[in-house]
């Protein structure tokens, strides 16, 4: 995730390269949160990792972040693995609204419309996108 990240620092919020240091006590923290998911996305034949997804609990809404490809494998998709993020997290907070927040020249941004979020604001240089139907 580490060096995915780093290589496409330019699509997230944080610019700088992350260590491996950075990275380990960052997980460390992160196990210590309850309402703080992350998922591998695995290819069911072969089993090979091709990417990654999280969400938290953030004052009253489902905050998705890391969602990231880090390998191309025929059949696999990010798009079905994030519908499943999702449902799977309103499922376990069924009251509150799924959000990402994207960059504003990310190109991901209009993939993520296409699978049905929303955009509900724009500040500096991000929009924050929601995602509300539960059926997606």
């Amino acid at each position: 995730m580490r060096i995915s990240k780093n290589k496409n620092k330019q699509y997230f919020h944080h610019k700088k390269d992350i260590t491996a240091e950075e990275q380990q006590a960052w997980f460390d923290e992160h196990k210590k949160r309850n309402d703080d998911f992350m998922f591998v996305c695995q290819d069911k034949t072969s089993k090979d990792i091709y990417g990654c997804m999280g969400f938290r609990l953030l004052e009253n809404v489902l905050d998705g972040y890391n969602i990231m490809r880090t390998k191309d494998i025929k059949g696999t998709s990010m798009k079905d693995a994030l519908i499943l993020l999702v449902k799977y997290a309103k499922d376990v907070y069924p009251r509150l609204v799924f959000q990402v927040i994207v960059l504003e020249d990310n190109p991901a941004l209009s993939w993520y419309e296409k699978i049905g979020f929303h955009r509900s604001y724009h500040q500096d240089n991000f929009f924050t996108l929601f995602h509300e139907n539960t059926s997606i």
